[in-house]
């Protein structure tokens, strides 16, 4: 009868430890993979490159935009433009960014009308086909782009995106433009640009 009792004690006491066994080998198990995986991120995280962003001001100090670091201002103020505010060059994507400011006291029509005229502008000098005007939000205000493509003078094709817009103070033209075989990689980089693009 003792002896029952002492062999059944014993057979709950094994199970009890095997069950304490069991789940502590689960739990190590389950720690060192957590651990793997937290690892595994930070090789991850520190496998990618830190994107670095600067700050480009207009040539008046009242406009500014965010770039990648590969954007610099160009050599030659004015040199794309003689009305330029702002001139950026990306050696990478063989890129231009351009920017042209109208003040509202000078220009006393909507922007509907600005926009129509910057647009029409640049359908009648570079040919363009448009079909499709692009809404976006620049400097929390409504504006608009075309894109297109142009065969220059010396028979290189590029791709241009023609933005008409609007801050508190003044309408404004903004075209940038590569080479017509880098459109998909510029395309997104264009659109990030374009979008931290304000009046201060």
């Amino acid at each position: 009868m003792e002896s029952n009792k002492i062999n059944k004690i014993k057979n709950i006491l094994v199970g009890v430890v095997f069950v304490f066994v069991i789940v502590l080998l689960g739990f190590v198990a389950f720690e060192t993979f957590k651990e793997e995986k937290d690892l595994g991120v930070k090789d991850k995280k520190k496998d990618e490159p830190t994107i670095v962003y600067k700050d480009h001001y207009s040539y008046d100090k009242l406009f500014t935009v965010k770039t990648t670091e590969d954007w610099t201002e160009v050599e030659e103020q004015k040199s794309l433009n003689k009305s330029a505010d702002m001139e950026l060059y990306n050696s990478n994507l063989n890129a231009y960014f351009l920017f042209v400011p109208n003040s509202k006291k000078d220009y006393k029509n909507s922007f509907n009308n600005y926009k129509n005229v910057v647009f029409n502008q640049k359908k009648s000098e570079y040919k363009a086909n448009v079909t499709k005007y692009n809404d976006v939000l620049i400097d929390g205000k409504t504006s608009q782009y075309i894109e297109f493509n142009y065969v220059n003078e010396k028979n290189v094709n590029t791709y241009i995106r023609s933005y008409a817009i609007e801050t508190e103070n003044y309408y404004g033209q903004i075209m940038i433009w590569t080479l017509a075989s880098n459109q998909e990689e510029a395309s997104e980089k264009f659109t990030d640009l374009v979008s931290t693009f304000k009046e201060l």
